[in-house]
């Protein structure tokens, strides 16, 4: 039971961050590739500006998103943490 809610946290928290990150992506730079993109890019720079880039209307549920999938890794973390000690 432990492992499978393990997993799924996981996941949760992999597939928010993901698509937090893709949405950015598609939205700020739909003509470069990713490789250049990565090369050329810190996270926090794309995150720093976030509202200049996107819509506004998509702008808080991409922030929020990232927000949220590493809010779930942690959580997942401390879950595992507790559930060895408890």
């Amino acid at each position: 039971m432990n492992e499978s809610i393990v997993i799924f946290l996981w996941i949760l928290g992999l597939l928010l961050c993901g698509l937090s990150a893709i949405l950015l992506l598609v939205f700020k730079y739909p003509e470069i590739s990713f490789a250049r993109l990565i090369e050329e890019n810190s996270v926090g720079k794309v995150y720093a500006n976030l509202s200049q880039v996107v819509p506004e209307r998509w702008a808080k549920p991409i922030f929020w998103l990232g927000h949220i999938g590493v809010a779930v890794f942690l959580i997942n973390i401390l879950y595992m943490l507790f559930s060895i000690y408890i």
